[in-house]
């Protein structure tokens, strides 16, 4: 025999519900849990914007690096392929450190008025730019056609330097005594 089964209040569940939670059970699990979803939200928000943030912080400075290496290769392109008259100090004040410019101002300025011998074939490209924190390097190729036409190609680390909130081109080979 079976007992019968005292009635429950309220109406009988629907077909393919759930019958009701019991009211008697304690909120504060489902409230813990939505609270603990929200924060876990907003914590993965806030570390991909961190994330978003340091990465495009990195390639700025790595892009105002490769635009001075590239303003630098140009310049001194010219410089070579006018013997120094296609090019003034101006040229270089934006993107070479001052620790530098002053010799490199000097040197411009003692060189001969006459072009003996302007060198059209000689190219200068930036190869590669390396950045960490305020310091980094440059590697240019310089390739030049000798008079008999045999190419001729060479690579020169330069370093960077953070300067007045700049990449500048610092460490040139110093010419003279």
């Amino acid at each position: 025999m079976t007992t019968p089964q005292p009635p429950r209040p309220g109406p009988p569940p629907k077909p393919g519900t759930q019958p009701p939670a019991d009211s008697s059970a304690p909120q504060s699990s489902r409230v813990g849990m939505i609270v603990g979803i929200a924060v876990s939200v907003i914590l993965l928000a806030a570390g991909g914007f961190g994330v978003f943030y340091l990465l495009s912080h990195v390639n700025a400075d790595a892009d105002g690096a490769r635009e001075t290496a590239q303003r630098f290769a140009a310049a001194t392109e010219r410089a070579a392929q006018s013997n120094g008259r296609g090019v003034t100090a101006a040229d270089f004040e934006s993107i070479v450190c001052a620790g530098d410019f002053e010799s490199l101002r000097n040197d411009i300025a003692g060189l001969p008025m006459e072009d003996h011998s302007a060198k059209a074939g000689f190219r200068v490209t930036v190869k590669e730019v390396t950045v960490q924190d305020d310091t980094g390097t440059i590697v240019l190729t310089t390739e030049t056609a000798a008079p008999d036409g045999a190419p001729g190609s060479a690579d020169e680390t330069l370093n960077l330097v953070m300067e007045d909130g700049q990449w500048k081109v610092c460490g040139l080979p110093r010419s003279g005594p």
